[in-house]
């Protein structure tokens, strides 16, 4: 382009060359499979139900686990946490002990949240599955 009478150039050719640096942000996102969404037990004793979980984020994520909801009594429920690395699966084992007087149905709920393995202020939405509990004696 030039200027006035056609005498001046007021552009020319240009070129420039960037160097953008980005840093994701953590994204939490897991699967979470039970083998089955009941559990037999015999009252006294242990059963067990393992549960797969995957990583689908992009990060190494440590999820724990919490028993929100559970039948009252004497119920021993205990579920590990793992550390999952970027599109990675694990299976945990669930164990429930039910009280010595148990019969019949019930349910127990356990949370799932995914936390960044090196700052756990960075966390995702929890994620819920309800395992129904039956009496087998």
């Amino acid at each position: 382009m030039f200027g006035p009478f056609g005498a001046l150039p007021f552009v020319h050719g240009f070129e420039q060359n960037f160097c953008l640096n980005f840093i994701p942000v953590y994204l939490p996102r897991i699967v979470v499979i039970p083998a089955s969404d009941y559990i037999n037990v015999t009252p006294g004793n242990t059963s067990h139900l393992l549960i797969n979980i995957t990583n689908t984020g992009n990060g190494k994520t440590v999820v724990m686990n919490q028993v929100v909801d559970w039948p009252s009594g004497d119920w021993l429920v205990s579920i590990p946490s793992v550390v999952l690395d970027m599109n990675t699966s694990d299976e945990i084992c669930v164990s429930v002990v039910p009280p010595s007087d148990f019969n019949g149905t019930d349910t127990i709920t356990i949370s799932f949240t995914p936390y960044k393995a090196d700052d756990y202020n960075q966390h995702g939405a929890p994620v819920n599955i309800t395992i129904t509990v039956i009496c087998e004696a």
